[in-house]
């Protein structure tokens, strides 16, 4: 065998190994052209993976893009504010997801996407925490 095979072989391995990881709708997503695999080289890693943003501030780490239905389902099951935002900003949720999001758990957004993620925390955790709050018991959608 070549390098050159033995080096095709050993990616393939890995791209698969890769791929078992995804669910079924990231499958599909990538099957469809709905997502692409990305290459990030080992130079763009600083200390333990953590990558810097232009400023030389860590960046948040980024999860694989869920779909909007695990999204919505999430954001469900989440009970703070702060888990809801943290869980969106970390998501790899593009603009027009968030507003998919938000259009599927009927919450109104609007403006950059840092105040529609605030929104879209806002709209599904906190009002389900106020509810509760106030009516002493869960709220169902």
């Amino acid at each position: 065998m070549t390098d050159a095979t033995k080096l095709a072989v050993d990616l393939m391995k890995q791209v698969a190994k890769l791929l078992d990881k995804l669910s079924e709708d990231q499958l599909t997503a990538l099957a469809t052209g709905g997502a692409e695999l990305a290459f990030v080289s080992p130079e763009a890693t600083v200390r333990a993976g953590t990558r810097r943003t232009a400023a030389g501030r860590p960046r948040q780490p980024k999860t694989a893009r869920p779909s909007i239905g695990e999204a919505a389902s999430r954001l469900s099951q989440l009970t703070t504010r702060d888990e809801a935002v943290e869980y969106l900003q970390t998501s790899s949720l593009r603009v027009e997801d968030l507003k998919a999001v938000a259009a599927e758990l009927h919450v109104t957004v609007r403006g950059r996407k840092d105040e529609i993620t605030r929104q879209l925390a806002e709209g599904a955790v906190g009002f389900r925490t106020k509810f509760e709050t106030v009516m002493g018991g869960p709220y169902h959608r």
